[in-house]
């Protein structure tokens, strides 16, 4: 049985904001003196091509002892996410956790060339790790495995109200929209995610709610790196927005990075959740994989209805393909899960 069967247009599921995977430029030297100011190590400075609202989003740097180092820039009105981020991840990194190490966080003020005034912005840094995504192996498998249950060992032993009531608020919000069902007034582009969400309702999502802790919430390709049999987890941005149950990480690893390849194969899937069993003190039912993929992909449906509700923002139509493509391969790698008795 070959990847075909759950095969995705778009191509196989990779954070295309990966360190590794950033291409990286020279800015100019007023831009480099803001930064220079407030990391007075540097040696050598780059900025992503990627931007936002004409600003890199992050930043590559060297210090005077040739460690290398990975910034992250975020504007108004997110700051409050990316704050959380780095505070779970700078716990992760007290604790002991496979996560690269943290440097320092905090506002600046940046000088916005568009707007002849200064904004603050917040700036995050952490140890930048020049390895190598997952290979669909059953080397691979097992240390990732085994490296994401001590990943949620660690992430267990961090107490944070605020973030927990963060996450339960904004999970509550999207079931809420889903439970009322009022898409009457949306534009005739949500039609076919509304079919999608009609199949559903609020309490097919109580699987989302057992053995709750804080969970990485977003593990693809490109947020799992592996350098000299040493597992990182990076990029805890959804962090806020997922104390859920710990099989969301384990599912969409099982299906961005073993499944969604080439050679999917039984041994590969089995290596990686007997490693995690193995080295987990948690007593998790593995066979609800297949239900919680299909639910995480629901949930982006749920997403894109939230942030046209909130913010008027229209969904294109080839995000829309990808999660309905998203919502059927789910259904189809369920069926392969079962059929091999996962």
């Amino acid at each position: 049985m070959t990847s075909r069967f759950f095969h995705n247009p778009k191509g196989p599921t990779q954070d295309a904001f990966s360190p590794s995977a950033i291409r990286w430029s020279a800015q100019s030297s007023v831009m480099c003196e803001v930064f220079q100011k407030h990391l007075p190590d540097i040696v050598s400075l780059k900025f992503s091509e990627i931007k936002d609202h004409g600003v890199p989003k992050f930043l590559l740097f060297e210090d005077q002892a040739r460690r290398k180092w990975f910034g992250k820039l975020t504007l108004e009105p997110v700051q409050d996410l990316a704050m959380v981020e780095y505070r779970v991840h700078e716990r992760l990194t007290d604790l002991g956790a496979p996560v690269p190490n943290t440097l320092r966080a905090k506002l600046i003020d940046f000088p916005m060339a568009n707007r002849g005034s200064a904004q603050k912005i917040f700036l995050s840094v952490s140890e930048f790790i020049d390895g190598s995504f997952i290979r669909n192996c059953i080397a691979d498998a097992k240390l990732v495995g085994s490296s994401l249950a001590e990943l949620h060992g660690k992430l267990r032993e961090i107490e944070d109200t605020d973030l927990r009531l963060m996450s339960e608020s904004f999970n509550r919000t999207l079931l809420e929209n889903l439970s009322r069902k009022e898409y009457n007034y949306y534009p005739s582009v949500f039609d076919p995610i509304i079919t999608e969400l009609d199949r559903f309702k609020e309490s097919d999502f109580e699987l989302f709610f057992e053995d709750q802790q804080i969970i990485h919430g977003d593990l693809n390709l490109g947020n799992v790196i592996i350098k000299n049999e040493c597992v990182y987890f990076i990029d805890f941005e959804d962090t806020a927005k997922a104390y859920l149950n710990p099989l969301i990480d384990i599912a969409f690893l099982t299906e961005r990075a073993f499944l969604n390849s080439n050679t999917p194969t039984k041994e590969i899937i089995f290596e990686f959740l007997r490693h995690y069993k193995d080295s987990s003190h948690l007593n998790l039912d593995f066979s609800r994989i297949p239900k919680i993929l299909e639910l995480i992909s629901i949930r982006s449906l749920l997403i894109i209805c939230l942030n046209y509700e909130k913010y008027h923002i229209l969904p294109n139509r080839s995000e829309i393909e990808k999660f309905l493509c998203n919502c059927n391969q789910a259904r189809n790698i369920g069926s392969f899960l079962k059929l091999w008795s996962v």
